[in-house]
């Protein structure tokens, strides 16, 4: 079965059992970063959902659940700390402050979205996008994005005790079923979508002052909204490949580890071999030799040469 931890999710008001990433998926979404694609990315990232919670997107996964469950994976598999690079806004000078990720989690898991709108005999159960739907978000096209975000956000529709779950049909479907809703209860549902929005946004999922002016150099809003969210997932995996390839290289060259039974670890488990190879190390000599590099990975300092 392997390692699995639980992690409770608003959307589903339960708690999910989710495993690790390993390092092979670990370093692809890292790497799909590198494209500058956000398409890449989400696709990526929803084949992490995938791995480590099998089934999840199809039963109706929305983006703030995605976010907090990917936020809980990084913090498992990889490091519970993120360093975020930031610029003063005054200054301009660049510094780097270390985030707790179970303060973010604190934050989304506190958030409330799950609404009813009626309208004569129709029922609407509704709540936010999707995150099997993201990659529909890619637009700045107004007009679709209207539907997009009322196809994405109802859970089910109730018709005289008919009941048409949202979940088991495709998004042109949903399109064409909201389209020939009454526009009433459209606007009434986009109403309480942008309520919830505002109420959210009164307080921060991200908020970090420059040292050097105490002005505010991240300032990210909790939110619903998928541009929001989809900047804070690539916060989390914006890492330095060149540093993660070079201990991989080392596990094998030195250690004799199997690439592919290193990509089935967690890169925290690649991490804690290197560092028990470096206590062995330290132990067998008096003194380190003082020409090692200092590399860093998932924002834990460690050499790399050995």
């Amino acid at each position: 079965m392997g390692f699995t931890y639980s992690v409770k999710l608003p959307g589903y008001n339960k708690l999910v059992w989710a495993k690790e990433i390993n390092s092979k998926d670990y370093r692809d979404l890292v790497k799909s970063l590198y494209n500058n694609d956000s398409s890449s990315f989400i696709q990526h990232s929803n084949y992490v959902v995938e791995q480590i919670v099998p089934g999840i997107l199809q039963e109706g996964l929305n983006v703030v659940d995605k976010l907090i469950l990917l936020v809980n994976a990084r913090a498992v598999s990889v490091n519970p700390d993120l360093k975020v690079n930031a610029v003063c806004k005054e200054t301009e000078k660049e510094f780097q402050h270390t985030i707790k990720l179970d303060t973010i989690f604190d934050r989304l898991s506190e958030i409330q979205y799950n609404n009813i709108t009626t309208y004569k005999n129709i029922e609407v159960a509704h709540s936010i996008v999707k995150a099997k739907d993201e990659k529909y978000f890619l637009t700045d096209n107004a007009e679709i994005l209207y539907v997009y975000q009322l196809a994405s956000s109802v859970d089910q529709i109730i018709i005289k005790d008919k009941v048409l779950k949202f979940n088991e049909i495709s998004f042109e479907e949903r399109c064409k079923l909201i389209e020939n809703l009454p526009a009433d209860i459209n606007n009434k549902i986009i109403k309480k979508l942008y309520d919830t929005e505002l109420a959210l946004g009164r307080n921060k999922l991200l908020y970090i002052e420059s040292p050097y002016s105490k002005i505010p150099a991240v300032d990210i809003p909790l939110s619903t909204d998928i541009a929001i969210l989809l900047h804070v997932n690539k916060l989390l995996f914006t890492d330095d490949l060149n540093n993660f390839y070079k201990l991989v290289y080392n596990l094998i060259s030195k250690l004799n580890f199997q690439g592919d039974y290193l990509d089935r670890l967690a890169p925290a488990e690649l991490y804690l071999y290197w560092s028990l190879y470096l206590q062995e190390n330290q132990q067998s000599n008096s003194e380190m030799p003082t020409t090692n590099n200092i590399g860093s990975f998932a924002g834990s300092q460690f050499n790399l040469d050995g």
